[in-house]
């Protein structure tokens, strides 16, 4: 605070009219009022001199912002220009560019308390600047979805980040601008992730195109902006140079506006703030609450439900106007309560995220017995929702699908309590950085991606929870979400460019303009809407009469379906306990944890999923992609998926000398023609990009399909390769998990129970060829070859957890996969204090390893591996198993039976199917199995095609369930001794090495074969 007593006013009245200075030059350190340009527009600053440099500190002057070209906030405390303003420091600040626009002095001052050119922070001498690197304001860099690499969030320390040696975590330093230049952090093999405050020269080259921002050129890459700290820290310091004037004249009403306005802001920083309890405010909530958009909870207090609540957001009163600009989205007139309404960022920028958003401390939402759920209608065109949100935006600031805003509020001491929270498009509750919360007696259901997702949490507790069945009205796939939340954005691109047209190739003589396709996308868009509306309500009748409507191009509306209506993303949760940040790439890429979690009385059940693979192609190992980072789908943009294979086998044999390059042309349909010409119409405005689209170095991509480049995607290019493993979001492949604990300390499971797990994924396309990895950030050794069939009930990896009631795990199965009740990894201590009971875990249940024939080393599918208690350690972070002597636990106690895979743990073809444990045999008079999983309503188990792009599947005809049946009785008759236990007791502590597939020993003693 800067205090009256020592400002030093050197102004000179004359008449009416007062001279500032200008600038800090000839003064003496210390506090002065300063007119930095001679512009009656602009205000009067208090400003402190030192050095003769003024420091720029918006924390102390608010005024400061009118001194820039523009002005936008990127984090809580970190201002840059618009994305649309690209400028370097020299630039952006008027001052500079108007008075010494060629040799400004500019210096940093990391504590905003004195500008000193020796301080070892001035890389650049006196022309050292801040700057945001690019992911802060959405342009590309290599290293991105790795938290560990990021600045701190508290405090705005950058950091420099490597893989250990086992690349089982990836560990950090702070950035040393000292003794670390940038040339070296290549040659040292470091990462660096997003930081707010790289220092570069202030007359830097910065990117001057959407086209650079999308790109990465290590020796000629300019993705950078100006930024600046705003809460005292961060500061830049200038001084110009060449400067004849040094003094302003201002009238003396200004410059009395400038003291008022200062004192007013004392007065402001002084006032005590009362803060409220959820004692002293009491909200009873029912339907009308909830009619205009999403409840935000601002104040401390308790929030009670009195009637079962539909979100039906702002719908539509005419169901012609299903993709208004507002149909079902905030109205942008009511954007200071929804912040980002009808905008290109901030948090309500992709509608409504959240039915209720508690960014209060102290609040208790007492459900009373009631639901909160999703209209059908609301659930099909808002695919990104969370029935509970526990902050005041979905994503933390410079990370998600766009910027989802720069100050988040994140809820303290809050408890949710006594009712069910249905149908959602994402999660049933969410949060990050949240402390002291509590879940009692809840049921959460029909979610289609998580039940609970808490990260970078303190003390959360949750009891008489239940979690399942997911959803199965998931009608509409990735296709339609992403088109749906574009519609504003493309509408506002069709009416900045009436006339512009773009042709594709083949159809040359056809020119769309963006109003042309929105014509032709609309009408497919609510035949796929009506279809899944239809099936929703069970009335197969009405979709099958848009299928045979010949009318209906129906091929085209299938583009947006996913007929199953089971969770078709890279991954479902029912519970995940996450490290802070957000932990959609890679598994575990963060070496800060979350602290306390009680998980006690937990149900989680039912969590059924069937994934969709979407097959992309990539240049230099970057996938060509939409404007939501989404993979263009190489099968709508070849035609087919005969063609893609051939051109897939072709690209994999290209060093044959014999073989005919294939020379792949754009076909394209619907979905692909409108990403595209959306890149053509609307890449020079940054604000139509929420994610960072990729058409490819020099946007080959796009003269490739619009017929300008037939040879682009040759089969004997070194640049392409087919990718695979992912989803329509770009997410890497995890499967189905029904409790994930990922870097937390002090977890207390209490008589938790999981059951029904079910994953239906097919088998991975086989177009990439053979290797470990697929995805940019997949991650060795969780997710090998292809892992969108995984199924896990429950992983714990860099945790410390305490089972302290029984664990009953039952029914873990997947169709095409990989199945583990329990796996255990990396730096992870479990201490049992109760018995563990396992039963009913089936890998590869769908597969007729007659037709199919898989090895462990396979890829990208593997013989599906069926474990109970799997176990990965290191000799740098070993898994600890610890058993309560106390409490009569041993090894015994924990009790497998009913498991089967094609292979046991870690490849065993020895019938091991366990770590740890005793495995009971699964004809044994005690094991009563369920082979094949049962589904929740509306669910299907369909059966693999025998077609050219997956492995043949078992036959579904009833005599193969008889065939099955007969099987079993014969091994039943046959089995005549009670398998031997694992004899595995001995191990307390786990030390697995890394690159073996079991154990150091070689444990001869089986545990149950078939």
């Amino acid at each position: 605070m800067l205090l009256y007593s020592v400002l030093l006013l050197t102004a000179i009245s004359i008449a009416a009219d007062i001279d500032l200075p200008s600038s800090c030059i000839g003064l003496e350190d210390g506090v002065y009022w300063i007119k930095l340009l001679d512009d009656d527009t602009l205000p009067i600053l208090q400003v402190q001199c030192s050095n003769e440099y003024m420091i720029i500190d918006a924390s102390n002057d608010a005024n400061w912002r009118a001194y820039f070209s523009t002005w936008s906030d990127y984090h809580y405390a970190v201002v840059g220009p618009e994305r649309n303003d690209l400028v370097n420091w020299q630039q952006w600040f008027l001052p500079s560019s108007i008075v010494s626009p060629n040799d400004a002095q500019f210096v940093v001052s990391l504590d905003c308390s004195s500008c000193d050119e020796q301080h070892y922070a001035q890389r650049h001498d006196t022309h050292s600047a801040f700057y945001l690197s690019a992911l802060a304001f959405g342009c590309f860099n290599p290293t991105r979805g790795w938290p560990s690499c990021d600045f701190s969030y508290e405090s705005y320390e950058c950091r420099v980040c490597q893989w250990n040696e086992e690349q089982s975590q990836i560990e950090w330093m702070p950035r040393d601008y000292e003794a670390l230049e940038e040339a070296n952090v290549d040659a040292q093999s470091l990462l660096t992730g997003v930081c707010d405050f790289e220092i570069r020269t202030s007359f830097d080259t910065v990117l001057q195109s959407y086209q650079e921002c999308t790109n990465y050129a290590p020796d000629n890459y300019h993705n950078f902006k100006p930024s600046l700290g705003t809460n005292g820290q961060h500061c830049q310091c200038y001084k110009p140079m060449g400067v004849d004037k040094n003094t302003i004249r201002v009238t003396q009403q200004a410059y009395d506006l400038a003291l008022v306005n200062a004192e007013q802001k004392m007065a402001e920083d002084d006032t005590v703030v009362v803060v409220e309890t959820s004692d002293t405010h009491v909200v009873h909530l029912s339907q009308g609450d909830f009619d205009k958009g999403t409840y935000r909870i601002v104040r401390p207090g308790t929030y009670i439900i009195d009637e079962d609540i539909v979100f039906d957001f702002n719908a539509p009163q005419n169901e012609d106007d299903i993709f208004a600009d507002d149909a079902w989205w905030p109205n942008a007139a009511d954007i200071d309560e929804y912040p980002g309404a009808q905008q290109s960022r901030d948090a309500y920028f992709l509608g409504f995220f959240a039915g209720i958003v508690i960014e209060a401390d102290d609040v208790v939402l007492d459900l009373n017995q009631h639901s909160l759920r999703m209209s059908e209608q609301f659930y099909f065109t808002q695919p990104f929702f969370s029935i509970i949100e526990l902050a005041s935006q979905p994503f933390l600031p410079q990370q998600g699908p766009g910027f989802f805003g720069s100050s988040p509020v994140f809820a303290t001491n809050v408890c949710i309590k006594n009712g069910v929270l249905g149908l959602s498009s994402h999660h049933g509750i969410h949060g990050n950085y949240n402390q002291h919360v509590r879940v009692e007696g809840v049921h959460i259901r029909d979610f289609t991606t998580h039940g609970v997702q808490l990260n970078g949490f303190r003390d959360v507790v949750l009891q008489d929870v239940e979690v399942g069945p997911s959803t199965t009205m998931a009608y509409l796939n990735g296709n339609f979400g992403q088109l749906r939340a574009l519609l504003p954005t493309l509408r506002r691109i069709a009416a900045q460019h009436p006339t512009d047209s773009i042709t594709f190739h083949g159809r040359e003589a056809t020119p769309y303009t963006m109003h042309d396709l929105l014509h032709r996308l609309l009408p497919v868009m609510r035949n796929a809407f009506d279809w899944a509306y239809f099936k929703s309500q069970h009335n197969n009748a009405a979709a099958l009469a848009i299928e045979t409507d010949t009318s209906i191009e129906f091929e085209s509306v299938r583009k947006f379906l996913n007929p199953s209506g089971l969770s078709y993303g890279a991954v479902t949760y029912g519970v995940f306990l996450n490290y802070p940040s957000a932990g959609i790439f890679g598994w575990h890429v963060n070496d800060e944890q979350s602290d306390g979690a009680v998980l006690d009385n937990v149900y989680i059940h039912d969590i059924q999923r069937s994934g969709d693979e979407v097959i992309g192609l990539a240049q230099r190992g970057r996938a060509y992609c939409n404007a939501f980072n989404g993979p263009l789908p190489l099968v709508s943009m070849f035609g087919g998926m005969e063609e893609v294979r051939q051109f897939a086998d072709a690209l994999l044999t290209s060093d044959d000398e014999e073989q005919d390059v294939i020379y792949a042309q754009y076909v394209g349909d619907i979905v692909t023609d409108v990403h595209i010409a959306m890149y053509e119409f609307g890449r020079d405005d940054f604000d139509n990009w929420p994610g960072i689209p990729f058409f490819g170095e020099r946007e080959g991509l796009l003269a490739w399909a619009k017929g300008e480049d037939a040879t682009y995607v040759s089969s004997d290019s070194d640049l392409l390769e087919v990718y695979c493993n992912n989803d329509a979001m770009f997410h890497p492949s995890k499967g189905n998990l029904g409790v994930k604990i990922s870097g937390v300390k002090n977890v207390q499971l209490n008589a938790v129970r999981i059951e029904n797990l079910v994953d239906l994924t097919k088998l991975g396309h086989d177009l990439c060829g053979s290797r470990d990895l697929y995805h940019f950030s997949q991650q060795s050794p969780y997710q090998l070859g292809f892992s969108m069939n995984m199924v896990h009930a429950m992983a714990i990896d860099f945790s410390e957890v305490s089972i302290t009631q029984p664990l009953h795990i039952n029914g873990v199965y997947s169709k095409t996969g990989l199945a583990f009740a329990m796996s255990t990894w990396f730096d992870t201590q479990i201490t049992y204090q109760a018995a563990v009971h396992i039963s009913n875990v089936y890998a590869g249940f769908g597969i007729d390893e007659s037709a199919v024939q898989l090895s462990y080393d396979d890829r990208p599918n593997k013989a599906p591996e069926a474990c109970a208690v799997r176990i990965y350690s290191s000799d740098s972070y070993q898994v600890k198993n610890v058993f309560d002597a106390q409490h009569d636990i041993d090894m015994d106690s924990i009790r497998i039976q009913c498991i089967h895979g094609s292979v046991g743990c870690f490849g065993d073809t020895d019938g091991k199917y366990s770590d740890l444990g005793n495995v009971i045999a699964e004809h044994n008079n005690e094991a009563t199995c369920q082979v094949v999983p049962k589904m929740s309503s509306h669910g299907t188990m369909p059966h693999l095609s025998a077609d050219k792009n997956a492995y043949a599947s078992f036959d579904s005809h009833p005599l193969f369930f008889a065939m099955i049946a007969v099987a079993l009785v014969v091994c039943l008759c046959a089995v005549k001794l009670v398998y031997r236990d694992y004899a595995l007791k001995k191990v307390v502590s786990s030390n697995f090495k890394y690159e073996l597939t079991n154990t150091e020993e070689d444990d001869a003693e089986a545990y149950g074969t078939f």
